[in-house]
């Protein structure tokens, strides 16, 4: 995988993966202006990448992943303020419109690669609704007033994972794996999040919730830079 990456790409991915570092280590090691510098930060580094990467222009999802990444860091940034539920809110808003944005330009992509490819099996989609729903039941008794936008978000993310795994059967390896594993590892770090702010916390989620966020975002980016690639060499 490394080595089919471009040297810019390379470079900053090990920068992406310094500063992904940096922000999960800080607060443990009782530097948390680490995680305050290095968080608003890792959607920008992802720009980059698809900045530098021409043929990624030419995709009618091109614009929609950078509106993605630029609502990621707008979701990112909000939560750096803490618990206050209006920060919390507009995180989640944030976020919630990133994942539109990711499923707008999959769905625009969708209708022009390989028509007539198979399809995921309907198993595969009502495993991501049975999950939704296994998670709003565990959250439920929790949620309070928030009950309605979990609701809505919960929605939207397993859309957005729905939506991955149709186009991921229409594109190339590795291109399809990368984005399908990036949309799961999205909806895993969103389910950590959910289940340690609201229902069960436990010592490490911070970590894990860093480590399946940024992996998921990284693999989000790489595989539009490789589904670009694939088209301009067909």
């Amino acid at each position: 995988m490394w080595r089919s990456l471009s040297q810019p790409n390379q470079r900053l991915t090990l920068l992406y993966l310094l500063l992904l570092l940096a922000d999960s280590a800080g607060p443990p090691m009782g530097l948390p202006w680490l995680h305050t510098f290095c968080k608003p930060l890792l959607m920008p580094c992802l720009l980059l990448i698809l900045w530098r990467e021409q043929t990624v222009r030419q995709l009618p999802l091109a614009g929609w992943w950078v509106a993605g990444l630029l609502l990621s860091c707008w979701g990112d940034t909000a939560l750096l303020w803490g618990d206050d539920p209006l920060w919390f809110m507009l995180g989640l808003g944030g976020f919630l419109l990133a994942h539109v944005s990711y499923i707008v330009g999959m769905a625009r992509l969708y209708r022009q690669v390989q028509p007539g490819a198979p399809r995921p099996p309907l198993l595969a989609f009502l495993g991501v609704g049975a999950y939704a729903t296994g998670m709003l039941a565990v959250l439920w008794p929790h949620l309070g007033s928030l009950l309605p936008p979990v609701v809505v978000y919960t929605a939207a993310i397993s859309l957005m994972l729905i939506t991955a795994m149709a186009l991921a059967a229409r594109l190339r390896k590795p291109a399809g794996a990368w984005l399908l594993w990036g949309a799961a590892l999205f909806v895993a770090s969103d389910s950590v999040l959910a289940l340690n702010k609201f229902a069960v916390p436990f010592d490490g989620a911070g970590l894990l919730i860093m480590a399946t966020y940024g992996a998921a975002q990284w693999l989000l980016v790489q595989a539009v830079v490789r589904i670009a690639a694939d088209k301009a060499t067909s």
